[in-house]
This record gives structure tokens, C-alpha cells and sequence, in this order.
């Protein structure tokens, strides 16, 4: 049971990294860098939406704490701002 949560749960973010247009979205950024609006979420705010992801896996899952921060450290918003982040899960 828990090896089939682990495997959905990696063959989701497999399909959101799939369906992301990322050449679509680098060819935007290289055209025209300053039309580009990269929305920032504060500090707090970004801790507390890793909070809820966190304790929604945790509840919804069978990984333990560990294995879904090692998950979303690697994901943005919270890959970028990690230094924040680490110590405050």
C-alpha cells in the first residue's frame, strides 16, 4: 500500500512537470523578459502554503514528514527560497 501512494503520488508530479509549457514559457522570458511578471510570495506566506502541503500529504499518505519535505525542496516556489524554509518546517 504504501509503495503504490509513493508511486501515484511520483507519477503526479511527473504529469504537472510534463504538462508545464516550459519552452513555451523560456521563449516568452527571452523575447521579452520585462513583460514577464514573476509574482513573489513573502516569506511567511510561502512557509505557511509548504505547512498545508506537508500536513495535507501527511494525512492524505503514507510518506512520512521527511520524505515529503525531501519532495517539495526540490519544487518551486520552495526550491528557491529553501534557505527560509528548512529550518521552520
Amino acid at each position: 500500500m504504501i509503495e503504490d501512494n509513493k508511486k501515484g503520488f511520483d507519477e503526479i508530479l511527473d504529469l504537472i512537470d510534463s504538462t508545464i509549457p516550459l519552452s513555451s514559457i523560456y521563449t516568452d522570458y527571452s523575447e521579452a523578459p520585462k513583460n514577464i511578471e514573476i509574482k513573489e510570495l513573502p516569506n511567511q506566506e510561502l512557509l505557511e502554503h509548504a505547512k498545508d502541503m506537508i500536513k495535507t500529504l501527511l494525512e492524505k499518505t503514507d510518506f512520512s514528514k521527511e520524505e515529503i519535505i525531501n519532495k517539495i525542496r526540490f519544487s518551486e516556489p520552495f526550491k528557491s527560497n529553501w534557505e527560509q524554509l528548512e529550518g521552520n518546517l
